[in-house]
């Protein structure tokens, strides 16, 4: 399988040289109906340079691919076909229902097709801003996916991979009149422009890191029809199609979502039929609105007087509410010295309360000023709120411009008499502070992991080091090696590791050892106690756990240290890898492996070397 590591690589390097490495969109068929398959042809087309743009599941990627690796690509064993020009809908019938909605969108928004079908027509005159389009956000509990982030935080900042959910209701009569039925030519409609607007967002991120992952749930049963009732009902409607899927409420929805397909971030976008309402809105008047930082975000079908030619537009704007950018049209209300965002960064280019010109900035097409997509652009003001923002110009985003760190536990006992001590340490990635004021409680989040840890022999070349589960792949990578055989001397050993933008820590984390004569084997073969200790017990909000591990000196030995509550659940693995022998200390903050805290309680400190094992109980208190 390719790396995101390799594709991140061959992306840097041809930013760095200038190389034009993409080529015009292709579309790209995967056969098989399962995500894994789908991640596998993503991976594999950025890992030959190419660059996934929106994902349609399961089975179509819309991707920038250099023309000579499409061969390649083919052979890789999870790519179907590999397409370009117009194309037939009815060629595809075998990837299912979906496909027609689909391969029209293709012909619309990539092969020029969307002013045939009435998709390019300019928004009404009359058409009024998207105001009033900010709704609240509940709060919910807590999430580990990205490093440092919560359920609630869906949407912190646009970069990485979202998954999209895109969710049209129908009425089946039960409760309200049937007045909408979603035709297959407004189902068509629908799935060009959403792609066209999130098409529009990974152009303008240019080099940034931006892969939509989409799924379009055509005609979700209720018993309401949405469009007659004002968007304070939303509920009505809105629990009964998630309901339908499987789902309990927005940020249920947005974490389901990006869990499932193992995206950074999920959006839900609920899509109203409005063909036969005379103005396009709700009854209270509102036709497009957001929750700023998401989850969720609602459409009419014809927005207003902006029309579905122009729906790529409205969720244009309305997304870049949902990844924290706010309105700069006057009666949206945000002055230019608001703020918002992951980086906290103003609204400089907001026309309220001075009108054009009061702020830094006047760029009149900015998306968040309610403009048609033809001429939107996305002002530096709403690229600082979206975390787009990249201050020393090295193609890294400030939010992931942060180097890891890097620990090596020291060898012992030093001096030794073996020539291959064996070691291990820790790495893991910092955080930029999440400044955003427009969250009461703002987690520090990143969406680097560690790509991998190398160690030297005094200033030699570096080596790799292996992962303790198997796999770079998470904020916290454990590690370990075993260096080459030594000679009877005095040497250094260094490790520094890099995350998945590139970067490497500051600082060489590094132990010194002395290598003596003898047998390689050691006159103290075996350190004798196995311990745990606690320190304080009971304790609130914090525990020292003291342990001793076992084993041959210059060994590495598997070590396992969890806690357990009283009916033998795991709530925290505080070692899962390898040690060398002899004592070491760490702490607990009694809290899940997600963050959220345990409550008050007995708890179990199972230590397992091999196949011997140490169990003391904890008491805490909060």
């Amino acid at each position: 399988m390719f790396t995101r590591k390799t594709s991140i690589a061959v992306g840097v390097l041809c930013v760095l040289l200038g190389l034009p490495a993409l080529a015009s969109n292709r579309l790209v068929m995967v056969e098989e109906p399962f995500w894994s398959a789908t991640q596998d042809a993503v991976e594999a087309i950025e890992a030959y340079g190419g660059k996934a743009r929106i994902v349609v599941l399961p089975h179509f990627i819309i991707a920038d691919i250099p023309d000579h690796v499409e061969a390649d690509l083919l052979m890789t064993g999870s790519i179907t076909e590999i397409r370009s020009g117009e194309l037939d809908p009815g060629e595809f019938d075998r990837y299912g229902s979906k496909a027609h909605h689909i391969i029209t969108a293709w012909n619309n928004v990539y092969m020029g097709k969307s002013r045939e079908m009435g998709l390019d027509a300019p928004p009404s005159p009359d058409r009024m801003p998207l105001v009033n389009d900010i709704v609240p956000v509940e709060d919910y509990g807590l999430l580990s996916k990205p490093p440092g982030a919560k359920v609630y935080d869906t949407s912190e900042f646009m970069l990485g991979s979202v998954a999209l959910g895109v969710v049209l209701p129908e009425s089946d009569g039960s409760i309200d009149p049937s007045s909408e039925n979603w035709t297959s030519t407004e189902e068509n409609n629908v799935t060009s422009e959403i792609i066209a607007g999130l098409d529009w967002y990974v152009t303008k991120a240019e080099w940034r890191d931006l892969t939509w992952y989409t799924m379009f749930h055509y005609a979700v049963p209720t018993g309401y029809e949405p469009i007659i009732h004002s968007s304070s009902e939303e509920n009505l409607w809105k629990n009964q199609v998630l309901t339908y899927l499987g789902y309990t409420g927005d940020t249920n929805f947005a974490n389901g979502m990006r869990n499932a397909l193992g995206t950074e971030w999920g959006v839900l976008a609920l899509v109203v039929d409005s063909s036969n309402d005379g103005d396009n809105q709700f009854s209270d008047g509102r036709f497009g609105y957001a929750s700023l930082g998401g989850p969720r975000l609602v459409m009419t079908y014809g927005n207003d007087g902006w029309g579905i030619g122009n729906m790529d537009a409205v969720i244009a704007h309305e997304l870049g509410h949902c990844f924290f950018a706010l309105d700069e049209y006057y009666s949206g209300g945000e002055g230019c010295t608001a703020r918002s965002g992951y980086l906290n960064v103003e609204n400089q280019n907001s026309t309220y309360p001075s009108g054009a010109g009061g702020c830094t900035t006047n760029i009149i097409f900015c998306i968040m000023r309610s403009v048609a997509l033809s001429n939107a652009r996305v002002c530096n003001y709403t690229k600082g709120q979206i975390g787009w923002w990249d201050d020393d110009s090295d193609s890294i985003p400030n939010i992931m411009d942060i180097p890891p760190e890097t620990a090596l536990y020291p060898y012992a006992p030093d001096p030794c008499s073996t020539a291959t001590p064996a070691y291990a340490g820790s790495s893991w990635v910092e955080y930029l502070p999440n400044l955003n004021p427009r969250k009461s409680n703002p987690h520090d989040i990143t969406l680097n992991r560690i790509a991998g840890v190398e160690y030297r022999v005094d200033g030699g070349p570096w080596h790799d080091a292996t992962p303790n589960d198997g796999g770079w792949d998470g904020g916290k990578e454990g590690y370990h090696f075993t260096t080459d055989a030594l000679s009877e001397t005095t040497h250094v050993i260094e490790t520094r590791a890099f995350h998945t933008y590139g970067l490497y820590d500051l600082t060489h984390a590094s132990d010194t050892v002395t290598v003596t004569g003898g047998s390689g084997i050691w006159d103290q073969p075996v350190l004798s106690r196995m311990f745990v200790e606690t320190a304080p017990n009971p304790f609130g909000p914090r525990v020292t756990v003291r342990y001793g591990v076992p084993g041959e000196y210059g060994s590495a030995v598997p070590v396992t240290m969890k806690i357990y509550d009283v009916r033998g659940r795991e709530v925290a693995a505080l070692i899962d890898g390898v040690r060398s022998p002899g004592p070491g200390e760490l702490s607990w903050d009694g809290a899940y492996p997600n963050g959220s805290l345990a409550p008050s309680g007995i708890y179990f400190i199972d230590l397992m070397v091999g196949d011997s094992r140490v169990v003391r109980k904890l008491v805490m208190t909060r």
